[in-house]
């Protein structure tokens, strides 16, 4: 089915009118807030307005901060190199050897949105999801997740250029290759008793401690509006739930998911693929992030430190329906961040993460600003994205398990 200019013009200004009224009406939504709370009630009334039954709340504890968990992972690290460089003993320096193992893999973990000490100091707060759920047609053949997240983030100045974005890019991984070059310094120490190698010590001890400031930063800067990042992908997916409510699918369940947390570390699509996700054949997830500035874009690979993929067979997905709308020019890119998808890369289901960004790297920076507003959004993101991702749902509604 083609849907013709008209209607996919009308769908991305009904868009476009979710996302002006989350980001103007509703404005900064920060993770584990009143304004994500008022966000979460915004869908699930829209969705019930839309006629739609089947609506759920999912809820959970999620991150209050994005940052303090990383900033007590380098306190550790600092706390051990401190009694290492205080009582100078092989003991000691085994200390510190020990807390910079446990502050490395508490980043590593925290990075890769596992299980880690770093939780239990800092207990989550509550945050919720919303999941409606559309019904096909005719008998039922697999289920499609159409994710997008509410929530907005800080406004830290590391966010304020490319440059600046690169820059903290660069110093994160840094920061974890500071850990474990500080285990190995104190651990060859601890076996050899040179001092030198505790003078070496203080290089990587110094970027830690730059670390523990920067990412302490974060959290007194206010929260972004968020029209591109994320009203657009919630705004989005209301209006395909809306499309697909008049002429949903025939064999394919949609279920329109809205996630709570996502900026502090994806903790809304983990509490909903423990959940809800069933693996297998017949389950789909496509998440919506940043869908209203640019050219549509297929994220290849993201992840802070651990890199995760799409599944192979869903990049032949998108690039087929790519080649079959050339007019909107879909490109591919890695990202150095994540999404709402990098869970479900993990948990091995047949998942794909959208976005829109202009080709130019002159162009200006909206994500994670105080810029972030409707002003800079492009209805004609919104039709393209309109356009694709239901050109998506309709070759995973005809092909079934094989799209």
């Amino acid at each position: 089915m083609t849907l013709p200019s008209e209607t996919v013009s009308r769908y991305a200004g009904r868009a476009y009118d979710h996302l002006r009224h989350l980001s103007q009406e509703i404005g900064p939504r920060g993770s584990c807030t009143s304004g994500e709370r008022a966000a979460a009630d915004y869908v699930s009334g829209q969705l019930r307005q839309m006629g739609l039954d089947q609506v759920d709340r999912q809820d959970f504890r999620g991150a209050p901060s994005a940052y303090h968990r990383y900033a007590i992972v380098f306190c550790a690290g600092l706390a051990g190199a401190a009694i290492a460089f205080a009582v100078r003993t092989p003991t000691a320096a085994w200390i510190a050897f020990a807390l910079q193992g446990l502050a490395a893999w508490g980043m590593l973990q925290e990075s890769d949105f596992a299980a880690n000490w770093t939780r239990w100091i800092i207990p989550g707060r509550p945050s919720q999801n919303v999941i409606g759920k559309i019904p096909p047609k005719d008998r039922w053949r697999q289920r499609v997740m159409l994710t997008a997240h509410v929530d907005t983030h800080r406004t830290p100045f590391f966010n304020t250029s490319r440059r600046w974005q690169l820059a903290f890019q660069l110093l994160f991984r840094s920061l974890w290759g500071s850990l474990l070059a500080a285990m190995l310094l104190f651990l060859l120490y601890a076996l050899t008793e040179r001092v030198g190698l505790l003078r070496l010590a203080l290089l990587p001890e110094l970027l830690l401690l730059s670390g523990t400031v920067l990412f302490l930063h974060p959290d007194q800067t206010p929260f972004s509006p968020g029209a591109y990042d994320n009203a657009s992908g919630v705004g989005s997916v209301l209006a395909l739930a809306e499309r697909l409510l008049v002429e949903p699918l025939v064999h394919t369940e949609v279920w329109a998911v809205f996630l709570g947390c996502e900026e502090n570390g994806s903790e809304g699509s983990a509490a909903f693929l423990k959940q809800y996700a069933l693996q297998g054949q017949g389950t789909f997830l496509i998440n919506l992030d940043m869908m209203g500035c640019g050219k549509l874009y297929i994220r290849t690979e993201e992840g802070f430190l651990v890199r995760r993929r799409p599944p192979e067979s869903m990049l032949t997905l998108a690039r087929r329906v790519s080649t079959a709308l050339p007019e909107l020019g879909v490109y591919e890119r890695p990202s150095q961040a994540f999404s709402d998808a990098t869970i479900a890369y993990k948990m091995g289901l047949k998942a794909l993460s959208l976005g829109t960004a202009p080709r130019s790297p002159a162009s200006p920076i909206y994500r994670h600003t105080l810029s972030d507003t409707v002003d800079h959004v492009e209805l004609e993101a919104l039709q393209d994205t309109h356009r694709y991702v239901l050109a998506l749902l309709q070759t995973i509604d005809q092909e079934g398990g094989h799209a």
